[in-house]
């Protein structure tokens, strides 16, 4: 029996990571990478990325970054909050329902500091042309996640929550990854695959230095596989390119992906968006 299983484990492992080299080929293709370290560098006002100058200085009149930032203003400025409220009219007992929905509602959105989120959220889609926040736990806990590290199977499908599934990928410390593999029961034999890589090329940096600073434990690519079934089942594991260090768990009938995002300007058949950063550049 843990034979099959391990097999079954080590085939799924293989059939994602194939998903996600698939998914980030595309990447490639419409050089997503490359457009958004493009946007970021003329965001942060290095104009003359790669030109060879000697000692002189050359000119810098940098309007791309007030522009955005003016845009992204206003937009992130219009506070919102959560309201519930029953159709038709509200009895006593209702009204009380809704009120308190509303009230723990407003603490939610202050401990998970949402306005700060959305302002961060808003800002790295006017440069990138698109942002997510991806709620992990259910107290509703979330965290931005670059438009470079997020997966889709259907590029075309604009409508996230009918995408067939979603990756997530990520770069953390090689110990982490083996804590969470002991936690989750995986054999031994398979934990010693759990090995640092350089695999920092879907890194987005306008840095000169090196992607990731040197330690002795290293980091690996880990990738968090998301697939709702009809369903409404959310089925998610996490693994690396040869460890499947979080086996496969079912959180029933959410219905929904727990990934919001935010398109600047949408393109037409494409889930991805357009800042404001890249149309400007030739006028910069």
């Amino acid at each position: 029996m843990f034979g099959k299983k391990k097999k079954q484990a080590d085939d799924r492992c293989r059939e994602i990571w194939d998903r996600y080299s698939k998914c980030r080929a595309y990447h490639d293709i419409i050089s997503l990478n490359d457009n958004v370290e493009k946007a970021y560098r003329f965001y942060e006002g290095d104009q003359w990325h790669g030109i060879d100058s000697g000692d002189e200085s050359l000119p810098v009149l940098n309007f791309i970054t007030p522009t955005v930032k003016y845009k992204v203003s206003m937009i992130a400025m219009n506070n919102m909050v959560i309201n519930y409220s029953v159709p038709g009219k509200a009895d006593e007992r209702t009204g009380q329902i809704t009120s308190a929905l509303n009230l723990s509602a407003l603490r939610s959105w202050e401990r998970l500091k949402m306005d700060t989120k959305c302002w961060e959220a808003v800002k790295a889609a006017a440069v990138a042309g698109e942002s997510y926040i991806y709620f992990y736990d259910e107290r509703m806990n979330c965290q931005l996640i670059n438009n470079t590290d997020i997966f889709f199977a259907d590029e075309q499908q604009p409508d996230i929550q009918k995408q067939p599934y979603i990756i997530i990928a990520e770069r953390r410390p090689v110990n982490d990854v083996i804590a969470d593999a002991k936690r989750n029961g995986v054999p031994k034999e398979k934990i010693s695959d759990i090995r640092p890589d350089t695999d920092t090329d879907n890194l987005v940096t306008t840095e000169e230095t090196k992607h990731e600073v040197e330690t002795s434990d290293g980091k690996c690519t880990c990738l968090l596989y998301l697939e709702l079934d009809r369903d409404g089942n959310l089925h998610f594991m996490r693994l690396t390119k040869n460890v499947v260090y979080q086996p496969e768990e079912i959180i029933e009938n959410i219905g929904v992906y727990p990934i919001a995002s935010l398109v600047f300007n949408r393109k037409k058949g494409s889930c991805r968006g357009r800042g404001e950063v890249l149309p400007l550049i030739a006028n910069q």
